[in-house]
């Protein structure tokens, strides 16, 4: 099973006409992000892609923006901690 980012989700959907209006726009946010990590381009289908260029249909996704990179800590009773959002 692969996972879809919420990035990847959006342009999904904002292509296939489930959007009527972003969920967010940019600044709006005023926490971390963390980075997903993604290393490839999907099309709509699924399938592992060349990642597109800017303007080109289904640019955008995940891969194509970095952030925050993830920093964790294991904890010796099983939990994890986010260190970049606490």
């Amino acid at each position: 099973m692969r996972l879809i980012s919420h990035t990847s989700l959006i342009s999904v959907l904002a292509l296939s006409g489930g959007l009527s209006a972003p969920l967010y726009a940019a600044g709006d946010l005023n926490y971390p992000l963390v980075d997903t990590m993604q290393d490839q381009c999907f099309d709509l289908a699924g399938e592992a892609i060349t990642c597109p260029a800017t303007g080109e249909t289904i640019y955008g996704q995940d891969v194509q923006y970095t952030g925050t990179a993830s920093d964790y800590t294991e904890s010796e009773d099983g939990t994890v901690t986010d260190n970049v959002t606490g």
